[in-house]
């Protein structure tokens, strides 16, 4: 992934080109990145939100000494 890429060499950008003509298409910088995953991370939440299911557990009896 061009994630670990950019962790490896400390560079943020990279030219996006394409396979069969080598002719570059655009560039994708790491502020692109984390805008994708914070977009992602929000309708993650918002989905969350929506099920709204519980966790419960089940109930146990205390016992007297």
């Amino acid at each position: 992934m061009i994630v670990y890429r950019m962790a490896e060499t400390g560079l943020t950008r990279f030219p996006v080109v394409d396979r069969q003509t080598r002719a570059l298409v655009g560039m994708i910088a790491l502020t692109d990145l984390l805008k994708a995953r914070a977009l992602t991370l929000d309708a993650e939440h918002r989905r969350e939100r929506v099920l709204g299911t519980r966790i419960t557990m089940p109930f146990r009896e205390r016992t007297t000494a």
